[in-house]
């Protein structure tokens, strides 16, 4: 009886590691380079993490929202860490666990985060107009 062929092991993109199972952890200035092409306004570099913050118009457009998060990042096989306070508070982390910092597959899942958009609260959108209008955008592209 012929033996069954050798399975090819699958390498874990989502994991920061390339096909040859290399980190591809990025350094500051990598990590910079990246971040320079996400929307402005929408995101935060800082300490190794990506961030996304802002105050849903109410719970249920908070709860909306993490709802249309969790199918891209499912699909990505990617999940950000995801915090819901005050009942409508949101902030997005994103970040490859394994790598213990950034890699492009956190600015690829940032890139595709960043068409899901939000109703956010009018007074936060008034406190934080550059912000605000980044969410208004994101909402106007939301598929």
């Amino acid at each position: 009886m012929a033996e069954p062929p050798e399975k090819k092991e699958k390498v874990c993109h989502s994991c920061g590691l390339d096909d040859q199972g290399q980190s591809t952890l990025l350094d500051a200035a990598g990590a910079a380079a990246a971040f320079a092409a996400l929307p402005p306004d929408l995101w935060t570099l800082e300490d190794k993490r990506l961030t996304r913050k802002f105050t849903a118009k109410n719970f249920l457009q908070a709860v909306e929202f993490v709802n249309k998060v969790a199918p891209v990042a499912e699909d990505a096989r990617h999940h950000p860490d995801i915090h819901i306070t005050n009942y409508r508070d949101i902030e997005l982390v994103l970040f490859t666990h394994s790598q213990g910092g950034l890699t492009p597959d956190d600015f690829a899942l940032a890139s595709k985060l960043s068409r899901v958009g939000v109703a956010v609260s009018p007074k936060w959108a008034k406190e934080n107009p550059e912000r605000g209008a980044a969410e208004k955008k994101a909402m106007s592209n939301d598929t």
